[in-house]
């Protein structure tokens, strides 16, 4: 959270957020509704926003994925299985409920970080494509076989990133995706991308200055407050919950006004930005793409950020808006601005859950970068692995994106 975040967009209130693409009665939903004792109430109590127990062994197997040793565990899995399919995320729980073929749990027990749910075992769960509580869907990376070589009878499994019907809303869940040679369909998505779209807070900003700027206004040293970011985001919860801890009962909207008032806002310059960012956006622009600059920022960060000048065709803020991310709203907002079709627009982020997987499930391609605390700690988890492509920095992408 730079200074630019200092009005804090909590990405785990509220319940039951539709995503774009899904409804009630889509074939997603009618799938996964299957799995419920009563498939009809199961669809009334989803439309309402409500969870539903849903049963392994029913229409899939279930395992359950400790996300503190998901590094190995996601790995194996996919690995082990023909197919890993939608999976359920739970940041508080630190736990991720992934979805297998009947009959194929089995080759999965022992191993470290998964345990195998018996037939009957109820998983509680929300609507395909909505946030409730701290439970939300999430696409895979998920495994895609390679047609038989002459001789051999059985497909060899690679790893693969497909677009998770989950997310696109449409039929043939679990199917299996057969080519001869998956490096020339990534070539084909690579020629795709017209449009590339930047998060802001540490992707192209860093947050040193905004953090010890909080620490201190709020008179606490400033290694206790990072301590305290580093507690929240392990937990999964809002960065700005580091201030809510350092000062109980804060308002962080009146303490923001407060520090405007007296001469210490938000602050930008050259130094804040990631060296890798100027050369990086040239190289896009340089290439044809389109590079938009939208994160979950207040309106002051906007007017800062664009007197930068970065090599930017446009620069938008969630204050600006009126609607922050991980809301629906926002990537539509993101879409507009890109001037091209989602399936051809890159978002690149460092947040798994507030970046990589409600850009997916808005049907943009998405690139997750392993930089700041999320990006960093949550970079073995499920929503990171959902992402198209994962990377150290941002000057891996214009070797990237050139087809």
């Amino acid at each position: 959270m730079t200074e630019t975040t200092a009005v804090p967009q909590d990405p785990t209130s509220g319940g039951g957020r539709p995503r774009p693409g899904h409804s009630a009665t889509s074939a997603v939903t009618d799938w996964m509704s299957q799995a419920a004792r009563s498939p009809s109430a199961a669809l009334a109590t989803w439309r309402l926003g409500e969870q539903v127990p849903l049963h392994t062994g029913r229409v899939w197997d279930l395992v359950e994925v400790d996300l503190e040793l998901a590094r190995g565990a996601m790995t194996e899995l996919t690995e082990a299985s023909e197919h890993v399919g939608p999976h359920l995320v739970s940041g508080m729980e630190r736990a991720a409920w992934v979805l297998l073929p009947l009959g194929t749990s089995y080759r999965l027990a022992g191993l470290k970080g998964v345990l195998v749910h018996a037939a009957g075992w109820p998983l509680l769960a929300p609507p395909p494509g909505r946030y409730v509580g701290d439970r939300t869907w999430s696409c895979p990376a998920t495994v895609v076989t390679r047609k038989a070589s002459r001789g051999n009878a059985s497909p060899r499994p690679t790893r693969y990133a497909k677009r998770c019907t989950t997310c696109t809303g449409s039929a043939g869940v679990g199917r299996r995706l057969d080519t001869a040679e998956p490096v020339a369909g990534v070539r084909r998505l690579l020629r795709m991308i017209e449009a590339v779209a930047f998060d802001v807070g540490e992707t192209l900003i860093k947050d040193d200055r905004g953090w010890n700027s909080w620490a201190d206004w709020l008179g606490v040293p400033r290694h206790t407050l990072s301590a305290l970011v580093g507690a929240v985001v392990a937990q999964g919860r809002d960065n700005a919950d580091a201030i809510r801890l350092a000062r109980p009962g804060i308002s962080i909207d009146a303490e923001h006004r407060a520090r405007e008032a007296a001469g210490h806002g938000e602050r930008l310059d050259e130094s804040d930005l990631y060296p890798d960012v100027r050369p990086s956006l040239s190289a896009l622009r340089d290439a044809g793409l389109r590079v938009v600059v939208a994160g979950n920022q207040s309106a002051r960060a906007g007017e800062l950020l664009r007197a930068l000048r970065l090599p930017a065709d446009v620069v938008a803020t969630s204050a600006e808006w009126g609607v922050a991310k991980p809301d629906p709203a926002f990537f539509a907002r993101v879409i507009t601005l890109t001037n091209t079709a989602p399936e051809r627009t890159l978002y690149v982020g460092d947040h798994p859950h507030n970046d990589i997987v409600p850009a997916a499930c808005a049907g943009l391609r998405t690139a997750h970068l392993r930089r700041g605390p999320y990006g960093h700690f949550w970079a073995d988890g499920p929503e990171a692995a959902a992402a198209d492509w994962r990377i150290d920095s941002l000057s891996e992408l214009p070797a990237l994106l050139r087809p």
